[in-house]
């Protein structure tokens, strides 16, 4: 056969295979219907060859379905077919629609409106108010799929999807009172899209997919989510340790664009509020350090490779504060950017990342240890608080003090004297020093630091005196401007009693000598005793420790050096130093030695109903 007679065929193939296709979406040959080959050629005027090749194309994009002995059919959707067909849908198209809406532009809302304008006028026009049907209703989901910029993604709707669904739109294409519904919700999708919200848009259309199915009948068969209802917003995350602490760490492309809505979402991730002091529905473990988020993106200053936001999550409540940092998740946060990619480095021997704190406008240098491109987590680190050993994560808090814009010392003094309710005066040292702290001498407030945790906790008169000296100090260091605003500050500032070294029993049940530790902490976060101590605060600690007449300095063992600072918690004993500058005293550094480490990734569930409260 010559290559002029090979186009011919090929040329009638496709005339034929457009044709029988454009019937097939339209309805004019419904599904079941025989497509007999003789007919085909005959209204044609072909032969059977190119008739063969136009159904086999056909039945390459899933609209016809060639049995042998038997011939070509319309193809009808079993149940099956249907429900496999929208799962497929909601995954790719709501994916689509959060690409939309990252690539959101001026004009988008109005291209959107004016093709959505279209569509109502055929909606009107019809006089059942019917479903809306092609092309209106693919129109909407095309551009959407061309907006997403995928080409993989627009390709398989376009030539395999699409034609498919148009075989069960035919189906039901009397079915009625969908037609204004899908229109409200094209709206809504469009809003979302325009406004750059791609996580709503994507839920959304998911939404959207869903009723789709629900108004084939498919609810009352199986729900095209699967085990995965849309009742529950699911979000990317991985579950690290960071030093003594656990948390929820996000990519800030997966949240919301709008940030108001944060506080409800991290609540309901937690399991917050919950007085019982469980955060059984969430990833939350019922203790200040193991309700935590911490949130990445791309730097937005010039001398970091990351920002870095953190959010303490209450227990009790659903407070959420943004005013502070959590130095021990600061130790997960360069091994996370190197695993997910966003930095790059040595696949094996050291690397640093240097993270930009949003809570505090600083940078903190992370430096770790990597082996075949992943952050190492073996090592011979043992940190009290944790069971085994890790790989070392040094943290150098650069730069640390003054993360609120007022000095090391807010209120200009070494030494404050606060005035309590019941007219007691306490000497405290207020700093700014990788995050706001007042430090207090036990004995002034009749407190232990050899206590376990728990017994101060239950020491209701003891917490009220440190909450209420946190709270003045809030106001004094300028960070609130009333009592009540402090009240609702829960992570800033830290709290702490000093005292100098003595003996005691860790929660491990180690014996520590007075010789062993230079000064001892009991610090309060998030109005819970600490079973260890927060990175942040050891390192205000370490700040204190090197201002001449401070409270902390005065507890300090004789020898003991801020530089090198051993510092009794709970959980044994931690190292930690601040550096200055020998000539102009002020502290240039902090650093302290932390293990991390993956948990788990996936994604976290919440129920849509806690999203909009």
């Amino acid at each position: 056969m010559s290559t002029k007679q090979d186009e011919a065929r090929g040329i009638a193939a496709e005339r034929i295979a457009r044709a029988l296709q454009e019937e097939i979406l339209s309805g004019a040959l419904l599904p079941g219907t025989r497509l007999g080959e003789v007919a085909i050629a005959e209204r044609f005027d072909v032969s059977r060859g190119p008739v063969r090749t136009a159904l086999g194309h056909l039945a390459e994009s899933g609209t016809v379905s060639i049995v042998p002995n038997s011939g070509a059919r319309v193809r009808e959707l079993s149940r099956d077919d249907a429900r496999a067909l929208y799962e497929v849908r909601a995954a790719l198209e709501s994916e689509a629609a959060r690409l939309a809406a990252n690539h959101a532009e001026a004009g988008t809302r109005e291209a959107l409106d004016r093709l959505l304008g279209h569509h109502a006028g055929e909606i009107s026009a019809h006089p059942q108010g019917a479903y809306l049907q092609p092309p209106g209703d693919r129109d909407f989901h095309m551009v959407i799929a061309r907006m997403a910029g995928n080409p993989i993604i627009l390709r398989y709707l376009t030539r395999e999807l699409y034609p498919q669904l148009s075989l069960l739109r035919v189906k039901h294409r009397n079915v009625t009172g969908r037609g204004q519904a899908a229109l409200s919700e094209h709206h809504r999708i469009a809003e979302a899209i325009a406004a750059g919200d791609g996580e709503v848009a994507a839920l959304l259309m998911r939404r959207h997919i869903l009723a789709s199915w629900n108004a084939t009948g498919g609810a009352a068969d199986h729900d095209p989510g699967g085990a995965r209802p849309v009742t529950q917003l699911a979000i990317p995350a991985v579950f690290m340790r960071g030093g003594t602490s656990k948390a929820l760490v996000l990519h800030r492309r997966d949240l919301p664009a709008d940030e108001t809505r944060w506080p409800a979402l991290f609540a309901a991730m937690l399991g917050s509020p919950d007085p019982n002091l469980r955060q059984l529905d969430g990833m939350g473990g019922g203790i200040s350090s193991l309700s935590k988020i911490c949130i990445i993106g791309p730097a937005t200053r010039p001398d970091a490779d990351i920002d870095y936001t953190f959010a303490q999550v209450g227990v009790v409540d659903d407070s959420v504060d943004f005013s502070g940092n959590c130095g021990n998740m600061s130790s997960a946060m360069g091994p996370f950017a190197y695993d997910e990619g966003l930095v790059g480095g040595p696949r094996d021997g050291e690397t640093v990342v240097r993270i930009h704190n949003t809570n505090s406008g600083k940078v903190i240098a992370a430096r770790f240890a990597v082996s075949g491109g992943r952050a190492e987590v073996s090592g011979d680190l043992h940190i009290p608080g944790v069971h085994g050993s890790g790989a070392p994560v040094a943290l150098d808090f650069l730069d640390p003090t003054d993360t609120n814009g007022r000095g090391a010392l807010p209120s200009g003094q070494r030494v404050d004297r606060l005035t309590l309710a019941d007219g007691t005066e306490v000497a405290v040292t207020m700093i700014d020093a990788a995050v706001p702290s007042v430090f207090v001498a036990a004995p002034d407030v009749s407190g232990d630091t050899g206590a376990h945790p728990a017994a101060i906790d239950a020491d209701r008169a003891l917490m009220a005196r440190l909450e209420e000296i946190r709270q003045q100090a809030s106001v004094a260091m300028g960070l609130t401007d009333s009592l009540d605003a402090a009240k609702a500050r829960i992570a800033t500032p830290k709290v702490a009693m000093v005292a100098p070294p003595a003996a005691y029993d860790d929660l491990s049940g180690n014996r520590h000598a007075p010789e062993g530790h230079d000064l001892q902490i009991r610090m309060i976060s998030a109005g819970q005793a600490h079973r260890a101590v927060p990175v942040t605060g050891a390192l205000a600690l370490a700040c204190a420790a090197a201002v001449d007449g401070s409270v902390v300095q005065r507890q300090i063992a004789p020898g003991g050096d801020p530089q090198t600072l051993r510092i009794g918690t709970p959980s044994g004993i931690v190292s930690v130093g601040a550096t200055r500058d020998p000539q102009t005293g002020t502290i240039t550094a902090a650093r302290i030695l932390r293990t991390q480490r993956r948990l788990m990734d996936g994604r976290v569930y919440v129920p849509l109903s806690k999203t909009t409260e």
